[in-house]
């Protein structure tokens, strides 16, 4: 196996090439200052940990579209911006949504309470029938019971005077 180049550094010889990153291009990028703070507090070994410092930040994808962190940081803040901006779209689409289905359901029970008084109202025409039916049954039961007692008074007027004339045959006698 080929034996990469940096084994053969010293720590003083890292420790240097370290002191000249951290103060030259480590002293303008926080984003370089995080990433090889995060390096070394995974390695024990200064050698291993630069090397991954070097590997990490070789050709960091934000920074190579930018020219400065300066504009790296106007394209953080429009892609917050922007993300942003698709919260409050999916907020809205959300909203609207829930507004949506409230309606519908508001609908759904307008809906419902439309058919319940419908069949309150079928119901109670049935029991207005079923009153009015009544009534007219009582009428014509007291139009008949009036003709009965009017046809009884009539036959026992009738046995009245019959028995008078009977009476009185029998007094004249």
């Amino acid at each position: 196996e080929e034996v990469p180049e940096f084994v053969s550094y010293t720590v003083s010889d890292v420790s240097r090439i370290t002191d000249f990153v951290l103060h030259g291009l480590l002293q303008h990028s926080k984003l370089y200052r995080s990433v090889f703070a995060s390096t070394v507090d995974r390695c024990a070994h200064p050698v291993a940990s630069f090397e991954i410092f070097v590997e990490t930040c070789a050709v960091p994808p934000p920074l190579q579209a930018a020219q400065s962190e300066e504009q790296y940081m106007d394209m953080l803040s429009a892609q917050k911006l922007e993300q942003e901006e698709e919260d409050k779209q999916r907020m809205k689409e959300y909203e609207a949504r829930m507004e949506e289905e409230q309606k519908l359901k508001e609908e759904q029970a307008a809906e419902a309470e439309r058919l319940r008084r419908e069949e309150e109202e079928k119901e109670a025409h049935k029991l207005n029938i079923s009153n009015q039916d009544a009534h007219d049954m009582v009428r014509c039961a007291e139009k008949d019971l009036q003709q009965l007692v009017q046809e009884r008074r009539q036959q026992i007027l009738e046995r009245v005077l019959a028995l008078e004339e009977r009476v009185g045959l029998t007094s004249a006698a």
